[in-house]
């Protein structure tokens, strides 16, 4: 009989009490797992598998009295079993193990002792995948969240107060490193950690035996045999029982499967324990070793659902980190494929359309299926990558091998894959191979928006695409049938299009049965339903609510499919109207779409002219002035699209209008909206930056070329306008020197009308446009150039065969890159590997410089529409350039110098293998002195006469672009979560914000990009609670996942740097804000070049609180750094430049520096004063300035020399420049000082001048992000 349950402490929870048996060898007798009645059997079973304790157990029953609960199905939840809440309790007891069970019970094994992260490296499409250099920066732990109530002393303290002695030393370091000019070291930039360098094996092998198991002993129990060598190096037979683990007599010439000695064990853990001693001391080595390496455990946690970024710089400790013997990882497939095999196989199809069909009417249904659907789409993108790679390198049959390789397909695990082409000639009229691959790219986008709406009644496909430097593999999970003949009662084979255009036979099916499932993907995407006519006669009988080139088709499995989803959005009719005409200048293919984010920012503001037009109307007609406000219907049938508009005949011409109004928006509307911002703002660090940030807001990348040249024209109004009011201002200056000569007897009067003008508004815009319209012009072009040698490395590598792919890089990189060193490259490739490909394959080999260059540019011409200078090769930034291909194409260089000019390519003219740097010494060569170098590598040197080898490739990876899923459901709690706060509901608001975290690494994992997002969101919303600690900690694991996830020097980790500095800040650790900032700095620098913009702010705002904190020196410095980088960007002639000027007087001022600050006030007034007049409040400020601080140098001129005079015993009368009261005895002397100094000036103390400029009056009016 079951035992009645006990009172609950929670009335909602169900308790289990699990008494544990002895066999595990634990000191405790139970353990208790917390669970709601909706939780599942499954749950308990994870929760059991969380425990240190018990994490070796796979292979047990739980007994409710007499129910086994482990017989229930996995996924039934509590409910089934326990029927209400209570506490219940629950038996532990072991099973008979199954050949089946010791496969589970061994894969547990082997991710216990660390042999998953190895075997994650091994699996991984490149080297050091997520790698991470946060914890290089060894930052104290963060600071906790105080709320003690503040007294008014304590609120008057500054940050000054707030920083110790010892983090001012810190943040005086970081200074010291950002003011001095550093070379990149290509091996510290590329150096990161990984648990892999961490991780020490317990055991030295673990293989199945040679020895298979006679039927005889499998009668008696035994399931397998392994051979276990230890780390005493110790070797053991161990036989796998029904009942356990237990060495045995077995050896490699006798079969003696009996007991050697000891017992059998439950465990194999516990097995190995004993014949080990050193086992349990690598095992908690290891756990000590990864706790000292990181504080979070994001840090080297495997991203389960999740691809991870590999880096494009990688050392050669990275490559030995990831080596390791391990005979047993062949084997690994063995177990987990199944006892037979058979689970190698997957039908992804029918197993990811039954999981998108689970019930979602529950809270737990809902987060099973998602977290399910999320884990089946990476798991299928892993697998088919892993085979679309092996295909490329020859190792699978096709399907038709007589026919032409880019004909090629393949079938391989209920995966269908063909190369990104025009096989079946539907792009024939559109641009042939070129129009077929950006087809694909648009449907694989729509695919990854149809995962997002999940819309009932139609089913989309699993699909990945994968590039491998110059070729394109669609891989998907085909329709069932679709390779089924189908044929009617007359044995003519049948359509299976149901609805859609069919190519072979020109026809365009409609089924108004199949259109009705389709209207609510139609409504989302904004598109109207319509008719269509071709020139080829083929038209519809009825209105489609997609395009007619979305295929329809229903499966043997009955299930609705919708395929070929390129053109969910209508085209870019205006772009191509212009640049497409066939040529061979023209655009490469008549298939350029509009974004999706275009047409929704379109229809939103579409949407909201006509609400504005709609309330207008009801105003008037009075029905807004009640208490209950009527509902204001919207005609959006008045803002959607016609999709197929330009691609047929008798189109209306309604439609066509609708299309053009779209396409021009871009123009018109996003790309100026774009330019404002960056203009005013951000710039992007680099082209993978700027791509994001451009679809982001709907601008394709074929405007890259437009968006160049707009950048140079606001570049040259900018100057023009800047010199018309030159022109005007000086006429102003003369004019008021020429007033100042006949009113030096009028100060007085002037003192009530300065202090007005001091209140006025200056008329200094402090808009960096030069500098990043400059930038983004440099980066826009770099881009085009990056992607066009994308394109060029994509068609040169096309026919070469995977041997010879890393001689075709180097030789097109030496051929952009490396002409300064070598105008003739010439590609070495081994005589005996030579031979074995014919001319055809090795003709990449006799390509020159010129005819790459020329290639590049006619590729941006074609796709960018833009001309590229005549010495742009001279331009580039070669670091940079070689750093964005290699992450558009996949290639992961040899971390080593790299020199680009014959003067350093002669001083060191073999690139050594390069090796992690340890610690810096002091270099011997003369022209080193004084800098830290590195040690050499005591490898031999690679001898070279280019820049580039093929040695000096690593590895080439695969480029996987997949249609990851996004889960709404917690989009849904997180907006229920703000709801619940806005209306001051905190404790549940809160509750729910910190539950996400739970949910989210349920569905996607504890490493991933929307797990990074979160915990972005989180900071913030713990700085708006003034939880400031949490804040800090969420930040800087945003930072470890954006490391991981996207590169140690991604744009997203950069920005995940600066705003972790923020909220540390906040959390008043400013010695960890700064390095945060002083990495992010850094990172920039690597990846852009020196003098990015955004260094001219972040020089300032460093100087600025180093201001704050009384360390003026150091804020000098960084003041003199940013005028420095300004003038380089914005010229001298700007007024951020003088207002950076301004405020670096500031600072020598309280240094004492009195002429340094002059000087200073000096140049930023004539800057000032030819920008915006001599009339303006900044001009007039920096005068004034001038000249009370000449007023006080002066009279301390004067005052020195009158105590000379009294030391010399001589004495003269005491006059006075300016009226004023000297304190007698009260001054203490300070540096640069004398003791006697008065600090007044005129009418204005120092003191007073320095409240006024860094207080509440008018410069702070005029305070801009710049």
């Amino acid at each position: 009989m079951a035992e009645k349950p006990q009172d609950p402490q929670d009335p909602q929870e169900v308790v289990l009490k699990i008494a544990l048996p002895l066999f595990l060898g634990q000191k405790i007798e139970y353990v208790e797992t917390h669970h709601s009645l909706t939780d599942s059997i499954n749950d308990i079973k994870e929760a059991l598998a969380a425990s240190s304790m018990l994490s070796q157990l796979t292979n047990y029953s739980l007994f409710y009295g007499d129910v086994n609960v482990t017989e229930f199905d996995d996924f039934a939840p509590l409910q089934d079993v326990f029927g209400q809440p209570g506490k219940y309790d629950v038996r532990l007891a072991e099973r008979a193990y199954s050949l089946k069970d010791v496969y589970d019970h061994l894969l547990r094994f082997r991710e216990s002792i660390g042999m998953n992260f190895f075997d994650h490296a091994a699996r991984a499409q490149g080297v050091a995948a997520g790698s991470t250099k946060f914890n290089r920066l060894k930052l104290d732990g963060v600071k906790e969240t105080q709320k003690p109530e503040k007294t008014e002393s304590e609120e008057s303290k500054g940050v000054a107060e707030e920083v110790s002695e010892e983090e001012k030393a810190q943040i005086k370091a970081i200074v010291g490193k950002l003011i001095e000019p550093q070379e990149t070291n290509i091996v510290e930039v590329a150096s990161a950690d990984s648990v892999l360098g961490l991780w020490k094996l317990p055991i030295k092998s673990l293989t199945l035996s040679q020895w298979s198991v006679p039927q005889i002993q499998k009668a008696r129990g035994d399931l397998l045999y392994l051979t276990l060598t230890t780390l005493e190096s110790e070797t053991f037979s161990v036989t796998c029982h029904v009942l356990g683990f237990f060495v045995n007599r077995l050896s490699n010439a006798n079969f003696d499967p009996s007991m050697k000695t000891g017992a059998k064990e439950y465990l194999f853990h516990n097995l190995v324990s004993a014949l080990s001693p050193r086992f349990l001391e690598a095992v908690e080595g290891n756990k000590q070793a990864i706790s000292q390496g990181s504080q979070f455990a994001e840090s080297y946690l495997i991203p389960s659902q999740a691809a991870v970024t590999s880096p494009w710089l990688v050392t050669e400790t990275q490559v030995r980190n990831a080596i390791v013997p391990d005979a047993f990882r062949s084997q690994v497939p063995l177990l987990s494929n199944g006892v037979d095999g058979a689970d190698l196989v997957k039908d992804w199809n029918e197993e990811f359309q039954g999981i998108k069909e689970f019930s979602k009417e529950l809270f737990n249904e809902r987060l099973l299926r998602d977290k399910l659907i999320n884990k089946y789409i990476q798991e299928f993108s892993l697998a088919a990558a892993s085979t679309a790679v092996e295909i490329l390198r020859g190792n699978i049959t096709p399907l038709n091998p007589s026919e032409a390789k880019e004909d090629h397909i393949f079938l391989r695990n209920n995966i269908f894959y063909s190369f990104g082409v025009n096989a079946t000639g539907a792009h024939d009229n559109t641009g042939g191979d070129e129009a077929a691959r950006y087809c694909f790219g648009k449907d694989l986008a729509t695919v990854r928006l149809m995962n997002r709406l999940d819309v009932q009644g139609v089913s989309n496909l699993l699909t990945c695409i994968v590039d491998y430097l110059g070729e394109r593999v669609v891989c998907q999970a085909p329709v069932p049938g679709v390779f089924a003949d189908q044929t009617d009662e007359n044995g003519e084979p049948v359509d299976k299009i149901v609805q859609g255009y069919s190519h072979d036979n020109n026809v365009i099916h409609t089924s108004e049965e199949f259109n009705e499932v389709l209207k609510p993907i139609g409504e989302a995407f904004h598109l109207k339903s319509h008719k269509v006519k071709l020139e080829s006669g083929a038209e519809t009988e009825s209105e489609i609510a997609l395009s007619k080139d979305a295929k329809c088709i229903v499966g043997t499995d009955h299930r609705k499919y919708v395929i070929d989803l390129y053109r969910t959005t209508p085209l870019d009719i205006e772009f191509l109207d212009a640049h497409f005409d066939g040529s061979e200048t023209s655009y490469p293919h008549k298939e350029a779409s509009l974004r999706h984010d275009a047409v929704e920012e379109w229809y939103k503001r579409k949407a909201a002219a006509l609400f504005k037009v709609e309330t207008e109307r009801l105003d008037k007609e009075g029905k807004l002035d009640g208490d209950e406000k009527p509902q204001v219907a919207i005609p959006v049938d008045q803002i959607v699209l016609n999709p197929d508009v330009f691609t047929g005949v008798d189109e209306l011409k309604a439609d066509q209008e609708d299309v053009r109004e779209v396409s021009a928006f871009i123009k018109k509307q996003l790309i100026p909206e774009f330019l404002d911002d960056i203009t005013k703002n951000l710039v992007p660090f680099d082209g993978a930056h700027l791509t994001a940030f451009m679809h982001r807001v709907g601008i394709n990348m074929r405007y890259l070329g437009y968006i160049a040249e707009e950048a140079l024209k606001r570049v040259a109004d900018f100057e023009k306008e800047n010199e018309e009011a030159i022109k005007k201002n000086e006429v102003e200056i003369a004019k008021k020197a020429e007033e100042e000569k006949d009113k030096k007897d009028e100060k007085d009067e002037k003192k009530e009308e300065d202090k007005k003008d001091e209140e006025k508004q200056s008329a200094a815009k402090l808009v960096p446009v030069r500098a990043n319209m400059t930038a983004l012009h440099g980066l826009a072009v770099q881009e085009m150039i990056a992607r066009a040698s994308k394109h060029v490395l994509r068609k040169l590598g096309k026919d070469v065969p995977f041997l010879l792919k890393p001689y075709l890089v180097a030789h097109f990189h030496n051929c952009l890159l490396g002409q300064g060193v070598n105008s003739t490259p010439e590609v070495e490739i081994d005589s005996s590997i030579k031979s074995l490909f014919s001319t055809k394959e090795t003709s990449f080999t006799s390509i020159k410089p010129a005819e790459v260059i020329s290639a590049i540019e006619k590729e941006v011409y074609a796709r960018f529409r833009h001309s590229l200078s005549s010495n742009w090769t001279e331009a580039v930034k070669p670091l940079s350039l070689m750093r964005d291909i290699a992450l558009k194409v996949g290639i992961q260089w040899k971390a080593q110098p790299y020199f680009f000019t014959q003067e350093d390519f002669e001083a060191k003219p073999a690139a050594p293998a390069a090796v992690e740097p340890k610690e810096p010494v002091e270099s011997k060569k003369r022209k080193n002195k004084g800098k830290k170098t590195q040690e050499k590598a005591s490898t031999p040197a690679v001898q070279r006469n280019t820049v580039f080898v093929a040695d000096d490739i690593i590895d080439i990876v695969p480029i996987i672009k997949d249609a990851g899923y996004r889960c709404s459901m917690v989009d849904e709690i997180y907006e229920t979560a703000k709801s619940h706060l806005n209306k001051g509901d905190a404790e549940i608001g809160t509750t729910l914000m910190t539950e996400l975290i739970s949910f989210y690494q349920q569905i996607y994992g504890s490493v991933n990009s929307e797990i990074s997002s979160l915990y972005s969101t989180l900071a913030q919303f713990y700085t708006e609670r003034g939880m400031s600690g949490e804040a800090s900690i969420a930040a800087r694991k945003a930072i470890i996942l954006n490391e991981r996830i996207y590169g140690t020097d991604s744009y997203e980790t950069i920005n995940a740097y600066i705003k972790a500095s923020f909220f540390d800040s906040l959390n008043k650790d400013h010695a960890s804000a700064f390095a945060l900032n002083g990495r992010a700095l850094q990172l920039w620098e690597q990846i852009y070049g020196n003098n990015h913009p955004n260094a001219v702010s972040t020089l300032t705002n460093f100087a600025a609180i180093l201001q704050e904190m009384k360390l003026s020196k150091e804020a000098s410095k960084l003041f003199a750094r940013a005028i420095e980088v300004s003038e380089k960007l914005n010229g001298s002639l700007c007024d951020i430049t003088a207002l950076i000027r301004h405020r670096y007087a500031i600072t020598l001022v309280h240094l004492g520096n009195y002429k340094g600050a002059q000087e200073q006030f000096t140049q930023a007034g004539e800057v000032f004063s030819k920008l915006v007049g001599p009339e303006d409040t900044l001009s007039k400020e920096c005068a004034n300035f001038v000249t009370q601080i000449k007023t006080y140098i002066a009279y301390n001129e004067h005052q020195a020399a009158e105590q000379k005079k009294q030391q010399n015993g001589k004495k003269a009368p005491v006059k006075a420049p300016v009226k004023t009261k000297v304190p007698q005895g009260k001054g203490k002397g300070k540096k640069n000082q004398t003791s006697a100094s008065d600090p007044s000036i005129a009418s204005k103390s120092v003191d007073e001048i320095l409240q006024f400029i860094e207080g509440n009056q008018g410069l702070k009016k005029n305070k801009k992000k710049h």
